[in-house]
């Protein structure tokens, strides 16, 4: 006998580990309690002499529905509040996240009808979801030599958080739109799917997250495919000659530096 109840334990602690199971087994007791008062008020419910000393006296076929309905109503809305109110050990670290920041990157950009490699300049507000509690990116383009000016959001975004530093890592796959459309014919194009990958180290001072470096990757050498629609463009040849010698990659150096936010944001 004290081995089945131990077993039976042991299966119950596993059963409230699972947040719903857990919420269903204070919905089926509190649902109980309910049943059994709207019952007695209804005069369902009768005292009786024998066990479990209560009868339903009228054989009333809503007693299993309602408390049915209630167990699985009360367990979801359960369910449903301890989404909202979990925390789990990174949200500290994305609460420290949030804010505005500049984001420097080492790429290639136009300048003068040459490709050439120089550093580029956005900025980046860094929220948190309301749903998910996750975070979100929102990036600035501005005063790009080959984007119009635009917005994005990015929602690919996770901590690595095993080992030192921790690492942010976000991949974006948005189509942008291009400031003037770039070849000719049947190949022009006015916008450009431009896949990256983004990995930074999270540096932690005085319990303060103020900065981030690492590196970005072009997935699908975006930059070299729109370079390409542009045969004028000085430079090519050697770009392309690099890449295929393998001297050159499409990564560079990214960093985030939080600044005041600006009013407004």
């Amino acid at each position: 006998m004290g081995d089945f109840l131990k077993f039976f334990q042991d299966i119950a602690k596993g059963f409230l580990l699972v947040p719903f199971f857990r919420m269903l087994f204070y919905g089926i007791i509190f649902s109980a309690i309910i049943t059994f008062m709207i019952g007695w008020t209804e005069g369902v419910f009768q005292p009786s002499q024998t066990f479990p000393y209560v009868t339903n006296a009228t054989h009333s076929f809503w007693i299993p529905v309602v408390f049915v309905s209630f167990s699985f109503l009360f367990a979801f809305a359960g369910y449903l509040s301890n989404l909202q109110m979990k925390d789990d050990i990174l949200s500290p670290v994305r609460r420290k996240l949030v804010g505005y920041w500049e984001v420097k990157a080492q790429t290639w950009k136009i300048d003068r009808e040459r490709i050439v490699q120089a550093h580029v300049v956005t900025h980046c507000t860094i929220g948190i979801e309301d749903v998910g509690r996750k975070l979100i990116l929102h990036f600035d383009v501005t005063d790009s030599d080959v984007f119009a000016d635009q917005s994005l959001d990015i929602t690919n975004v996770m901590i690595a958080f095993q080992g030192e530093p921790k690492k942010l890592i976000y991949f974006q796959d948005h189509e942008l739109v291009l400031k003037n459309p770039v070849g000719t014919g049947s190949e022009q194009i006015s916008c450009a799917r431009f896949p990256f990958l983004g990995v930074l180290n999270i540096n932690s001072r005085n319990d303060n997250i103020d900065e981030m470096t690492g590196l970005w990757y072009d997935i699908d050498n975006s930059i070299l495919n729109l370079a390409r629609r542009m045969p004028a463009l000085k430079g090519l040849d050697d770009l392309i000659h690099g890449i295929e010698s393998g001297s050159i990659t499409f990564k560079g150096p990214l960093s985030f530096t939080r600044l005041r936010a600006p009013a407004g944001i």
